[in-house]
């Protein structure tokens, strides 16, 4: 194959997964009473890649938000949600939150029987709520493997 090709190839991979791992931000502003609005996004890869001629890429990645405020000792979410896109298929998935300095708080997703290559879950939280500072992740389970985990440090 020609070098010309192979090397446009290589930098249309890799801009492809650039574009999906810049969406990933994290911020914070004051709400006017003490407290700082929170919003967090990151992507993960999923663990199978695909490859086109020697150059690899993801076969699809996870994108986790986190919304709420931040009140210095604890935080009160808004919501979480996680989407999945790729090229390949999952299969029999669904995706929990889990909250690594509250095991009690950890939220079990619904079963999706079936495949899927666009999968969404959000989860809205009814106020008030209040979740230690610390880890909390976004767990991808297809056929009961851990496919991708994201997470993020809260505040």
């Amino acid at each position: 194959m020609n070098k010309r090709i192979k090397a446009g190839l290589a930098m249309v991979a890799v801009a492809c997964v650039a574009a999906a791992t810049a969406i990933a931000g994290a911020g914070a502003a004051d709400a006017g009473d003490g407290s700082r609005l929170i919003y967090k996004a990151g992507n993960a890869p999923i663990g199978t890649s695909f490859c086109l001629f020697d150059v690899c890429a993801p076969a699809g990645t996870m994108l986790h938000v986190v919304e709420g405020q931040d009140y210095g000792d604890s935080i009160s979410l808004s919501y979480v949600r996680a989407q999945v896109t790729g090229l390949a298929d999952i299969c029999n998935w669904w995706i929990d939150f889990d909250f690594e300095q509250d095991p009690s708080k950890h939220i079990q997703g619904e079963f999706h029987r079936g495949c899927t290559n666009n999968a969404y879950v959000r989860t809205d939280f009814a106020m008030p709520n209040v979740f230690p500072v610390g880890r909390v992740c976004a767990v991808l389970y297809e056929n009961a493997i851990v496919r991708s985990r994201q997470c993020h440090s809260l505040p």
